[in-house]
């Protein structure tokens, strides 16, 4: 996987579809926790919804830069850590970023 395929990918399936139609400017806090609950609720690993946050925020802080923005709220939302097994150790969970 290319970095340019991974975040085209996290763009186009999970970010877009929830967030896209929003001027950046309105988007807050709550509609990322939102976006993060619902990605959950689809099924979508810790792994993957890290990696769209990350992309995410990296639109944020170009908008700041050009100051579309005064704030970036993805750096308020907690990351989410994998889930534990049984026995108390990391579940590694499979990276599912689109076909290669």
């Amino acid at each position: 996987h290319s970095t340019a395929r991974d975040y085209n990918y996290l763009l186009r399936d999970y970010l877009l579809p929830e967030l896209g139609t929003r001027a950046i400017r309105s988007i807050g806090l709550d509609h990322i926790e939102r976006l993060v609950s619902e990605l959950r609720a689809r099924g979508v690993g810790s792994h993957t919804v890290n990696k769209a946050l990350r992309v995410l925020s990296q639109v944020f802080n170009f908008a700041d830069k050009h100051g579309w923005v005064q704030r970036n709220p993805v750096r308020h939302v907690k990351r989410l850590k994998p889930p534990m097994s049984e026995s108390g150790n990391r579940v590694v969970e499979a990276n599912v970023l689109g076909p290669e």
